[in-house]
This record gives structure tokens, sequence and C-alpha cells, in this order.
């Protein structure tokens, strides 16, 4: 398509958002960066989108910086939030990371990954209860997130519910053992994305 219509700039999003899923970190980035030299109001989506580049190249400041940017010109963008969230969250900067996910979660309720890495940021500041009500809501919404399991756990034994925390467990290890590699839950990906 791009042969055929080389000044197509959301022809370049698409291929963009193509090699952000398989990767090709380098490859998105030229196709974002062509995209907006050929269209300016792609910009929010392309801001958002170089966002999750930098995110997966780990360069999480430099995504946090996307993030705002992007959101500023398009705030409606829920995953991007929890996105943006997660970059917080990987800075240590967990008050604003939980501030990110409130965003996030204001706008879909059904945002698994907001509610586990929100629930992360309160135990990493010491608020194991409100760090369990998030992973409640999570596992809620998805039982077999085995990894939230574990998370909920580590925060029943902070607060010093040792056996809710060992049934946590133990219910990691039964998810775990009853799927393959192929199944196992893919809920980070999906919501990470852009």
């Amino acid at each position: 398509a791009i042969e055929l219509s080389p000044d197509q700039a959301q022809t370049y999003v698409y291929r963009g958002w193509i090699y952000l899923r398989l990767k090709e970190l380098d490859a998105a980035m030229a196709d974002f960066d062509e995209a907006i030299k050929l269209s300016p109001s792609l910009l929010a989506d392309v801001t958002l989108s170089r966002g999750g580049v930098h995110r997966l190249r780990g360069e999480y400041e430099r995504a946090v910086r996307e993030y705002d940017e992007g959101l500023r010109l398009a705030p409606d963008r829920k995953r991007s939030y929890v996105a943006r969230g997660y970059c917080l969250f990987q800075l240590k900067r967990y008050a604003q990371a939980i501030e990110s996910f409130d965003k996030a979660i204001e706008r879909d309720k059904g945002l698994v990954t907001a509610y586990r890495y929100r629930g992360l940021a309160q135990a990493a500041l010491g608020r194991h209860d409100s760090a369990i009500k998030d992973y409640d809501k999570g596992l809620e919404l998805a039982p077999q997130y085995a990894e939230m399991h574990l998370d909920r756990a580590a925060s029943y034994e902070a607060i010093g519910e040792k056996e809710k925390g060992k049934k946590d467990r133990e219910q990691y290890q039964t998810i775990m053992s009853s799927k393959d590699e192929a199944s196992k839950m893919d809920t980070e990906d999906a919501e990470l994305e852009i």
C-alpha cells in the first residue's frame, strides 16, 4: 500500500503499529516519524505510538513524555493511561502511577492490568489493604490471572494474613499447572498496547 501511495500518512501509522507488535522498534519509529511529516493531524496517535516504542525499549522517561503529550491531545485513550502508569511504576514514581491508573479505570472499569499495577504501586507505598482491593477487582474480572494471585499473596503476607497468602500461592500453582505456555494469559500485552 505504501509503494502505491507513499503520501498516505495513515498507512505509515498502521504499518508502524504492526512493527510495534513485532517489536521491530526502529522500523516502527521510522514509520511514525514519516506519518507525522506527511500529516501533522495524526500527532496524537503517532505521539502515543512513539511512547509505546520508548516503553518497549525501556526508555521510561521518554515514554512518559510522549504519553503526556499524546494524552494532552487525546485524553480519551484509556490504554495509554495504563501504559503511562506502567512506565511511571517502572520509574518508582508510584503516586503518579496510581493517578494514571485511576484515569484509565475512570474511562474503563474493565482494564485488568490497571488494577494489577495500581495494586503493585499501592503495595510499594506500603498500602497493602488498598493493594488487596485492587487485586480483588482485577481477579474478579480475570480470575485466571496467575501473577495477580502472587501479588495479592505478597500483600496478604505483608499484613500478617499468612493463610490467605498461602491460598493465593496455591491458586497461582493450580493456574500455572493447568496451562501450557501458548495459552498463558496475555492481558498485560493487550492492555499496554500504545
